[in-house]
């Protein structure tokens, strides 16, 4: 390492590089203080909510579920605090509140809520119904829901965990049919309006869909004035929903479901059950998760 030498400082009062010595903003000099402007007023009532909303209560106005992880320790502490007061000051019995509460979600989201509905009824600065109105009401009709709800715990003193039925899915979880579901999702239904022919011929309609892979697939054909004359259609598709309230056309109803995403569709009308014509106006595209009319 090299030697440094110092040189002289500044001499005090001395200018460095245009700041004044002893000033870390400049040589401006401070204004009197007689023209110093008086501190901004402060409403008590604000400043006292602002300081509360900054505690443990704030988090009453989020649902459990999306109570932040780094903020979950903070809200445990609290309810756990505000069960055991609930418990002790209302004499909840070990059937309503089992000791391994914590452990429940259904009695966790029942207990959040009812501390948020406490908290919420005595925040007001005067005095109100709201305590005995939103508050005690309603506390009984939640430790009605809340008895029974761990019964094999309370009976065995101790927690005991809910059984699973699936080796994929939680206790409690609902078993949903995935396949079933992805059907759901894939069935696209159309609703097309049929004018009654002015000359009497019946038209036959047919519904067609294109998939993912550019396949086009219709329906069978319908007679919408033969099925009108019987009752309401047993096949899937296409089906009369009934007449439109403005014009009274013909409503007809077509459901499609395909492996893979259905692209688009359309209706076409046959006079003989041969030639099918396509109705332009009834294309529509299923691209985006949702029909837009072309």
């Amino acid at each position: 390492m090299s030697d440094m030498v110092e040189g002289p400082g500044p001499e005090p009062g001395e200018d460095v590089l245009g700041v004044h010595a002893g000033s870390l903003w400049g040589t401006e000099p401070p204004p009197d203080d007689e023209e110093t402007a008086p501190p901004p007023y402060e409403d008590p009532a604000v400043a006292g909510l602002a300081a509360q909303t900054e505690g443990p209560e704030a988090l009453l106005a989020t649902r459990w579920r999306d109570v932040k992880a780094e903020d979950a320790p903070t809200a445990w502490v609290f309810l756990r605090g505000w069960v055991d007061w609930l418990v002790f000051a209302h004499k909840i019995p070990e059937k309503e509140i089992p000791r391994c509460w914590y452990r429940h979600t259904e009695i966790v989201e029942e207990l959040w809520a009812a501390a948020a509905a406490e908290h919420q009824a005595w925040e007001a600065t005067t005095a109100s119904m709201n305590p005995m109105t939103a508050w005690h009401f309603h506390l009984s009709m939640m430790r009605t829901r809340l008895e029974g709800k761990a019964q094999e715990c309370v009976a065995n003193k101790k927690h005991i965990p809910d059984e699973a039925y699936s080796q994929t899915h939680a206790p409690g979880a609902l078993l949903v049919d995935e396949a079933d579901w992805a059907k759901h999702l894939a069935t696209v239904t159309d609703v097309q309006p049929v004018l009654p022919v002015a000359d009497g011929q019946d038209m036959s309609w047919r519904m067609a869909v294109v998939d993912d892979e550019g396949l086009v697939v219709t329906s069978e054909g319908l007679h919408p004035a033969a099925v009108a004359a019987t009752t309401m259609v047993t096949v899937s598709a296409p089906r009369i929903l009934g007449r439109d309230e403005t014009d009274g056309a013909v409503l007809l109803a077509g459901e499609a479901t395909a492996g893979q995403r259905i692209q688009e569709t359309w209706w076409e009308y046959s006079a003989d059950g041969i030639s099918w014509h396509r109705v332009e106006t009834s294309r529509q595209s299923h691209t985006r998760g949702h029909a837009a009319k072309q």
